[in-house]
């Protein structure tokens, strides 16, 4: 609601059912403070059809929306029904995991394990489901965790002694009874432990923790206090990394190791929003650890990140470069010592790759020489200037003994449908590709040279293709179509690109956050001058 004030829109609110009456609350309490009734209204209902009228309203420009990932597709199908388009930022539910080694310090991640799957009763969209503990140390933290869950207190939330309070309604609880059945009649799980419940009456749920052999058979997020451990080899990261991004949910992963250099391998390698290192991973901070998925879990931008404000504005040029210039002075380099991996990354797609598109692009002005090579040329150095000067590895403001960095991964897969190869399509492929992507030209009539030699996207060991967004130019008649079929063939929530004024939107952001204190500590604080 204030992202959206703040920028000079009007808000319609549409909390869900069970949370109506700390919405009226919210609300209220912004009124009173000055916002303008005109400018912010709170709408009440039960269930979806208020919500789906309200999307289908062609003076509704945009939807915020935090939930699961059915009720985004929903939203994004009547969105695609529409004659105007209107972007949908979709924060949704993910299987978080944890990784833990043999290296992690037992203590930290049994505090750590119990406060992101049970606390708050597991009902964060950011709350760890599968837990992934190495062979070598799995017997000895399973029984530290279980003598933790012994120790919480299920109960009423006004008693402070309570640890678990109680789940949202009773439609949940049954959500959760119908998972812990289907796990009891699995041969591939089994119950490990069940905390006490100390309430006699109301919507309580036992945390309960199961191991599982592969979480492979976890196909959707289950809202609650159930945690699902997984025993993994010491020597199979990557399997277990690709398990993970398999589940085609991307929105917060832990890692528990003293290995630095392991830490930075999953860290780049899983395909989720926020990485938590040797911490918990709940209780992100806005401007500290931006928030948001991708793939199933979201469509970002990132709540907190520097382009959220963005997403909710008219492409006027001149606000555009005014707030990216205000966000660029706003956040800090990353020290050297810690850049190492930035600059690889930057060398490699803003030298090597942009060398790449250059001869490719040189390629098409000889076979289609009515294009206009110069106005072409220059909008591309104009895109590579940019992505030099706004995705290196950025620092937040981070507490003592935390480390915060923010930076931005190429999506994957990008697909291009274009009628014919003219001056917007062509810098929509050459952009596709600077950032880093893949891309795929949905184009019969005309076949764009090299580009699918360029960059094969199908193999033998992979014969699907994925698809991470689907672009398009300005105003192009093909928008709701491709928004209905993606929706029918795809279940992450595939964003739509229009245009390449915004290099950003081929990119996803990924924020890391690491509590330099676990590690054997960090020395820096010794530096810090008393007083």
């Amino acid at each position: 609601m204030s992202a959206a004030l703040v920028v000079g829109n009007t808000v319609l609110a549409k909390p869900a059912e069970q949370t109506s009456l700390v919405a009226r609350f919210v609300v209220s309490m912004m009124h009173s403070r000055g916002v303008p009734q005109s400018a912010l209204q709170l709408v009440v209902s039960e269930g979806l059809p208020v919500s789906e009228t309200l999307v289908a309203d062609e003076r509704v420009s945009g939807v915020i929306f935090t939930g699961s990932t059915e009720t985004a597709r929903s939203i994004a199908t009547v969105l695609n029904a529409r004659e105007a388009y209107a972007p949908l930022i979709a924060e949704t539910g993910g299987l978080n995991a944890m990784i833990v080694d043999s290296t992690a310090l037992p203590e930290q991640v049994v505090d750590d394990v119990v406060a992101s799957a049970f606390h708050s009763a597991g009902q964060r969209c950011s709350a760890m489901r599968i837990l992934y503990v190495q062979n070598d140390v799995a017997d000895e933290m399973i029984e530290k965790i279980k003598g933790k869950m012994a120790e919480l207190v299920v109960a009423d939330p006004i008693s402070l002694a309570t640890d678990i309070g109680p789940i949202i309604d009773v439609k949940a609880i049954a959500g959760l009874e119908k998972h812990i059945a289907h796990l009891g009649t699995s041969r591939w799980a089994k119950l490990l432990f069940k905390s006490p419940v100390a309430a006699k009456r109301g919507n309580f749920f036992a945390p309960m923790l199961y191991e599982v052999t592969s979480a492979a058979y976890l196909e959707r997020e289950v809202f609650g206090p159930i945690l699902h451990v997984v025993r993994s080899p010491s020597s199979g990261l990557e399997a277990v990394v690709e398990e993970i991004n398999a589940s085609g949910y991307g929105l917060t992963l832990g890692v528990h190791s003293r290995i630095e250099s392991r830490c930075a391998l999953i860290a780049d390698l899983v395909r989720v929003g926020n990485v938590y290192i040797n911490r918990n991973m709940v209780g992100a901070a806005v401007g500290v650890q931006p928030f948001g998925g991708r793939g199933r879990s979201g469509t970002g931008p990132k709540a907190g990140g520097p382009f959220y404000l963005l997403m909710l504005v008219r492409d006027i040029q001149s606000d555009i470069e005014a707030t990216q210039e205000a966000i660029k002075c706003s956040m800090q380099e990353v020290p050297a010592e810690l850049s190492a991996r930035a600059s690889e990354w930057r060398e490699l797609f803003l030298s090597t790759r942009s060398e790449h598109v250059r001869h490719w692009l040189l390629s098409i002005f000889v076979k289609l020489p009515g294009l206009d090579s110069g106005s072409i040329l220059t909008r591309y150095l104009e895109i590579i200037s940019w992505l030099g000067t706004h995705t290196a590895l950025r620092q937040l403001p981070s507490p003592t003994g935390e480390q915060n960095t923010y930076g931005w991964q190429p999506r994957g897969a990008v697909s291009l449908v274009i009628d014919v190869l003219a001056y917007e399509e062509v810098l929509l492929i050459a952009t596709a590709l600077v950032t880093g992507n893949g891309v795929i030209v949905a184009n019969e009539k005309q076949p764009v040279p090299d580009v699918d030699s360029m960059l094969p996207l199908r193999s033998a060991e992979s014969p699907v293709l994925r698809v991470d967004a689907i672009s398009v130019k300005h105003g192009s008649r093909w928008i709701r179509d491709i928004g209905r079929q993606l929706l029918e063939i795809e279940q992450a929530l595939v964003p739509i690109i229009q245009g390449s004024d915004h290099p950003e939107k081929f990119m996803v952001e990924k924020s890391i956050c690491i509590n330099t204190t676990a590690a054997g500590g960090n020395a820096s604080l010794l530096a810090e001058p008393f007083g």
